[in-house]
């Protein structure tokens, strides 16, 4: 598997699922979203394909197409719990595998080896999305099927743990006991196994810490523009964790604000192209006057341009309290994202 271009046909089909999840909050109506996600279904097939029959297998590639997939899972289940379609107990057993991967996946990061892994997909992984499109369907027009589609869910979720564990115990006899338990929580965020280890591309250190500003426009039923400052942390070879804070005005003319906490995975770390791909997630509160104040889950994807000036602007899109579309300056540098 070798690192890479960014832009292969593979993994653009793999990137169209942001464009499908972004749709699918958007649209309201049950065969619209049932051709969404037989859509969706489609690019996962599609993208592996084309990259197993034209040898084009990339260390991106396997990152993209999980993420891609968790995004698009992430925004249709999130839609139905709003909707009511799922109750929040079916809604986090359904998310039970993805949470304890995002997680895993942030401690990947600091486990030395294992950032520049390369990584191959495992059937389990794939049964696990292939069952939850199913419940995503159902929970359109078989209601019924909703609960049993859900245990199945929960206990395959539960098998894959062990599955992957043996799994790791054989790749990773000559590890250390502790260092192999990490690695195993670490890996469930593909649902991978490990192959041959690459060399880490050796670069100028990115800043441990940077100051971001940002204009983001929120549509939802109390639709804003808001301008914002942040910190991102490096946490990793492609892991980024921060804070931002904005203010703004609301449609009907009140003053609005929230705060995000966020973890995001660049999928470009050494600039191999001018323009980076990213996506992650995290948490987001929203305050305005008149409005009960709770946690929302937030999802994202963009892109990093090139480096102008000692900065460089990104292009965002996400869910969260409503669709969010936005615009960042960073800090950055030459050699690093």
């Amino acid at each position: 598997m070798e690192r890479g271009r960014i832009f292969t046909l593979p993994n653009s089909i793999s990137l169209s699922r942001l464009l499908l999840a972004f749709a699918f909050v958007v649209i309201g109506g049950s065969w619209q979203r049932t051709g969404l996600i037989l859509a969706a279904a489609t690019t996962d097939f599609l993208d592996g394909w084309l990259a197993r029959r034209g040898n084009s297998s990339t260390v991106a590639g396997a990152i993209i197409d999980p993420l891609a997939d968790r995004i698009f899972v992430l925004a249709a289940v999130s839609s139905y719990l709003a909707d009511g379609r799922l109750t929040t107990g079916q809604y986090f057993i359904f998310l039970s595998r993805d949470i304890a991967t995002a997680v895993g996946f942030v401690v990947a990061r600091f486990i030395p080896g294992l950032t520049a892994s390369a990584f191959q997909a495992r059937l389990l992984g794939k049964t696990v999305t292939a069952f939850q499109l199913a419940l995503l369907l159902a929970a359109l027009h078989w209601a019924t099927a909703v609960q049993p589609l859900i245990l199945l869910i929960g206990a395959l979720s539960a098998i894959s743990i062990v599955d992957y564990t043996v799994a790791l115990e054989r790749a990773r006899r000559s590890s250390r006991a502790m260092s192999s338990l990490l690695i195993v929580f670490a890996l469930l965020c593909f649902q991978t196994t490990p192959a041959q280890a690459q060399a880490t591309t050796k670069s100028a250190a990115p800043p441990s810490v940077t100051a971001e500003t940002r204009l983001d426009a929120i549509v939802a039923s109390r639709s804003s523009v808001q301008a914002g400052i942040g910190l991102s942390m490096f946490a990793g070879t492609y892991v980024r964790t921060g804070i931002v804070g904005a203010v703004g005005g609301t449609t009907r003319g009140g003053i609005d604000g929230r705060i995000d906490v966020f973890a995001r995975s660049h999928l470009d770390p050494f600039r191999q192209s001018r323009w980076g791909p990213y996506g992650g997630g995290g948490l987001s509160a929203r305050f305005d006057r008149g409005e009960r104040t709770r946690p929302l889950v937030l999802v994202f994807a963009g892109v990093d341009g090139p480096v102008r000036n000692g900065l460089t602007t990104s292009f965002e899109a996400g869910l969260g309290g409503g669709a969010r579309i936005g615009v960042i300056l960073r800090r950055g540098v030459a050699e690093r994202r």
